[in-house]
């Protein structure tokens, strides 16, 4: 008998609650442990429960009650076998080992006359089923399909999903029964064959469209909500895949929208009508319109429902997804969408965001953004209140409770803005933002609106949409000409704000600073004051290392970029500044004077100590920009130094005593007409003035100031700036000579050029070359000053040539005897001449005796003759079987006897190669003897290969 019942165990852990109910579990778990061993299957059946409700409560499950849980399942009495179902679909999963156990357990309880052993057979397989168990009960479960109890037939068809989702290829094998359930006679029959085919469609609907008919047969036909539910989201996954299905659903989804009164019903149908697209159709005949209209009627009656946000939240969504085909439709209940946006659930406030982003166009933009910007506020900046009667019970309850002080008026509503996190605001900024740079700006009819209310307000005060207010004031004013000047005043007054420290070490600050350079450097034009500017583009705060100057990385890099910008533009600012005064075409239009050359020269001064701050920075782009224009202007300073010290000394005596009486005249009434006697004078005096006035004018676009103030202007006088389209760089052709899909690899001809004294003297003396200079063994007709002349112009010309008979190499220290590198291993049984055509001059031994290389060809080629003197004479190649004794004669004879004058001297029709003693290249291949006039053929002694030997002082051929 069992120690205790599951009705004990529930009050035992009830009283041992806390820290005594860990030794309490721990206690029944061994009773349990003893219990499950027990014969008796009744206290077995008991132990098995007590453990399920255990596993229930969190506690792990035993893997010790595995085997006796089937022990239970396979017991006779119905209500122990329904405890061993509960417990195996409670404790198994798709790793315990004895489930492939069960297989023939679940089949013999399936095919018993005991319809509750079915049932709970059934229910149990459910949730047990492994690939294994599908695969071995799936003929059972689709003949059990034709049982003659409902109640059978439609757990059956359930169960059957969850083999195909195990077993796949049961589908196949169960598809005509599946088919005839949609038939069935029994309502709940074909309830739970739609739920498993809408089920099944998801996953395959193009083999669910052969069902398409007895479905929509079912879909007029039926009136049960729930089957309808699914059947028309079965069918929103089917007619993507069949667009002639949609022109038949239409009518009965659209009497279904306008008649239903259930929600979900209605909900489930708008949400299918987008879904399988057939708000997209467009047949001629309005259906689709219509149906779009009829849809977003019934969602904006949704949106008015201020008790379910539930039905709010999904109206927004479905509005959201019928936006892009039908704006016009969602666009006539703005106001109530905008209205959404003030609702204290987030979610339906980000739904409402998405479909205001989506609604702006060029007549609703404005109003739009300014609504946004509203939530943008500070709570203090706008008050509202509202009245008891528009709280809800428990949200004015609790505002009441949480707000500070007593009210006259009633409880205080918030702003929206005290609705709006961080995270949102941001969000705000980023979608106005988008809605203003949407289509290329295309929905902005005022820029300096844009500019002045919506660009600077959002820089100063939101954080994290810095980044994208600077790129869109820059490009801003540069597609648009007609706001430059607004942008560039207004970027001057950000500069000289003082309360909000544009120098400072913020990021928004950073940016802002970086578009203010940006625009005023390059609209310099348009500046007002450009002395003052430069003064602000260049703040100390922007070195780094400044009051909270932080370590991000984000901002390190912002930082750089801004110091980049800023530099560039300050210099620019001031190059064109200064070579407008040095010309007379100032902003004022005064001349040049010393006031100016005093006024410039601070200006510079006070430019060259800023940019000399940024010079020790460590990035590279900083530091180099920086010093670059510190250099030029040291040169600007000096001059303009010169300039006021040549303008100190020219100075007349008198000139102080001529303003003043010349200030004094000037504040003097006209005098009036001269008399007769002055006439004559007064019109000469009048005469020359006005000549020298128009000469003034005349002149005034001359350079009036020191040289060097337009040293700098035409380093940023580039052709006017534009847009650029994404596309546009790949509409523009390279260069016709600019060939991309050329090989920078392959061989090159290294060829060293000859000493420019001995060309210069050869070229003096008109003499050709030596003819006791060899040209290289390759088959070349021309000498070796003609081939470097004709590979020089080669590369010249961007046509040179990797020639398989150019020489590889020419060493400086052998200028006389070209020498080319030779594999002996690749030429084997190849006859060597020891009369090679051309003769070594006796002067190139004596200025290559330094040479190393030369020196250690020497010792091998002497090396190579001593072997050849001391060959026997019974050893000879293959080759040479026949008469090796009068070859090795004629060998020593030619050796010792030195060349003729005739052999030295180098045919001039072209064979040279032939003389040479090496052969041609196809003379090489085919292994053909070279013809040469006294042939001799050198062995060595332990391999019996033909390698190729000649001496120096004929042939000047290099041996490996």
């Amino acid at each position: 008998m069992f120690e205790r019942t599951l009705e004990s165990l529930i009050k035992g852990l009830r009283s041992h609650r806390g820290a005594d109910e860990v030794a309490f579990v721990a206690t029944i778990q061994d009773e349990i442990r003893h219990e499950v061993r027990s014969g008796d299957v009744q206290v077995k059946a008991e132990a098995v429960l007590k453990l399920t409700y255990l596993q229930m409560l969190g506690y792990p499950p035993a893997s010790y009650a595995s085997f006796p849980i089937l022990e239970v399942m396979a017991a006779s009495q119905y209500h122990i076998k329904q405890v061993g179902y509960l417990a195996a679909a409670q404790t198994f999963n798709q790793d315990t080992d004895v489930l492939i156990l069960a297989t023939n357990l679940v089949k013999k309880d399936l095919h018993s006359s005991n319809p509750l052993e079915v049932a709970v057979a059934v229910n149990g397989l459910s949730r047990i089923v492994t690939p294994d168990l599908a695969q071995h009960l799936a003929p059972d479960i689709i003949g059990m399909m034709n049982h003659s109890k409902p109640s059978i037939r439609k757990r059956t068809i359930l169960v059957f999903h969850s083999l195909i989702a195990h077993y796949p290829p049961a589908l196949d094998q169960g598809w005509h029964r599946l088919q005839e359930k949609l038939d069935d006679a029994d309502p709940s029959v074909v309830s739970a064959t739609v739920n498993v085919v809408c089920e099944l469609g998801r996953r395959y609907p193009k083999k669910f469209l052969a069902l398409s008919p007895q479905l929509f047969g079912l879909l007029t036909n039926s009136t049960n909500n729930w089957m309808l539910i699914k059947l028309v989201k079965l069918f929103g996954y089917l007619s993507p895949h069949e667009p002639r299905l949609v022109r038949k659903l239409l009518p009965p989804i659209k009497s279904i929208i306008s008649t239903t009164p259930a929600l979900s019903l209605l909900y489930e149908c708008i949400n299918s009508v987008i879904s399988g697209e057939m708000l997209a159709l467009d047949d001629g005949s309005g259906s689709s319109d219509e149906l779009a209209e009829s849809c977003v009627d019934k969602l904006a009656a949704f949106l008015e429902d201020e008790e379910d946000r539930n039905l709010k939240y999904v109206a927004l969504l479905s509005l959201v997804r019928i936006l892009p085909t039908h704006p016009h439709l969602v666009g006539r209940y703005h106001e109530a969408i905008l209205g959404s946006m003030e609702d204290e659930d987030l979610s339906i406030r980000m739904r409402a965001l998405d479909l205001a982003a989506g609604m702006a166009s060029r007549e609703t933009l404005r109003g739009i953004v300014e609504r946004l910007m509203a939530h943008l506020e500070e709570p203090d900046t706008k008050k509202q209140k509202r009245g008891t009667a528009a709280e809800g019970g428990a949200a004015a309850a609790l505002r009441k409770a949480l707000s500070s002080g007593p009210s006259v008026n009633g409880p205080q509503a918030t702003t929206p803005s005290s609705l709006v996190s961080t995270s949102y605001r941001q969000e705000i900024a980023r979608r106005i933002l988008l809605m203003g740079s949407s289509n290329t700006y295309a929905h902005i009819d005022d820029f300096e609106w844009y500019v002045g209310d919506v660009l600077l307000p959002l820089l100063r005060t939101q954080e994290g949409v810095a980044d994208l207010v600077r790129g869109q004031l820059i490009d801003v004013t540069l597609r648009v000409r007609a706001v430059r000047p607004f942008a560039v005043e207004a970027m001057e007054k950000l500069l000289g704000d003082a309360s909000w420290s544009i120098g400072g070490q913020g990021i928004e600050q950073l940016h802002a600073l970086a578009a203010a350079a940006w625009i005023c450097g390059e609209y310099h034009e348009h500046v007002l004051n450009p002395r003052i500017a430069v003064d602000l583009l260049l703040p100390t705060g922007l070195l780094p290392g400044g009051a909270g100057d932080g370590n991000d990385d984000d901002q390190s890099d912002i930082r750089v970029s801004t110091m980049s910008v800023c530099i560039h533009g300050a210099v620019k600012l001031f190059a064109h500044w200064a070579a407008s005064l040095s010309t007379g075409a100032g902003s004022n239009g005064s001349d040049w004077d010393d006031t100016r050359l005093e006024e410039v020269s601070n200006v510079a001064a006070l430019l060259s100590e800023r940019l000399n701050l940024f010079v020790d920075q460590p990035h590279c782009e900083v530091a180099e920009r920086a010093r670059e224009y510190a250099h030029l202007f040291e040169f600007v300073l000096k001059d303009l130094e010169g300039a006021q010290r040549a303008a100190a000394a020219s100075k007349p005596v008198g000139e102080e005593r001529a303003k003043k009486q010349a200030a004094q005249s000037s504040a003097t009434p006209l005098a009036p007409p001269p008399t007769d006697e002055s006439t004559a004078s007064w019109g000469e005096s009048t005469a020359l003035n006005l000549t020298a006035s128009s000469s003034s004018t005349s002149l005034s676009s001359q350079p009036r100031g020191p040289k060097s103030l337009h040293l700098l202007s035409p380093l940023f006088t580039p052709a006017p700036m534009g847009p650029v389209a994404a596309q546009a760089q790949k509409k523009v052709p390279p260069p016709p000579h600019l060939d991309l899909r050329t090989s920078l690899g392959g061989e090159w001809s290294v060829v060293m050029p000859e000493p420019p004294a001995k060309k210069d003297k050869e070229k003096a003396t008109g003499a050709e070359p030596s003819s006791s200079k060899l040209a290289a063994p390759s088959g070349s007709k021309k000498t070796k000053k003609s081939k470097r002349d004709e590979i020089d112009r080669n590369i010249s010309e961007g046509k040179s040539k990797a020639s398989s008979s150019s020489p590889k190499l020419v060493d400086d220290d052998l200028e006389d005897v070209p020498i080319v590198r030779l594999s002996l291993s690749d030429l084997p049984g190849l006859a060597e001449s020891s009369s090679a055509g051309g003769a070594r001059n006796g002067e190139a031994e004596s200025k290559s005796d330094g040479s190393k290389k030369r020196k250690g060809t020497r010792d091998r080629e002497k090396d190579l003759l001593q072997e050849v003197e001391e060959m026997p004479p019974g050893v000879a190649g293959p080759d040479q079987k026949d008469g090796a004794a009068s070859r090795r004669k004629e060998k020593a004879s030619s050796a010792k006897s030195p060349p003729s004058a005739a052999t030295l001297q180098q045919p001039a029709n072209g064979s040279a190669s032939k003389a040479v003693g090496v052969g041609t290249p196809a003379d090489v291949d085919r292994g053909a003897e070279t013809p040469s006039p006294t042939p001799t053929m050198v062995k060595k002694k332990d391999g019996g290969k033909a390698k190729k030997k000649s001496k120096r002082a004929a042939a000047g051929v290099m041996i490996d």
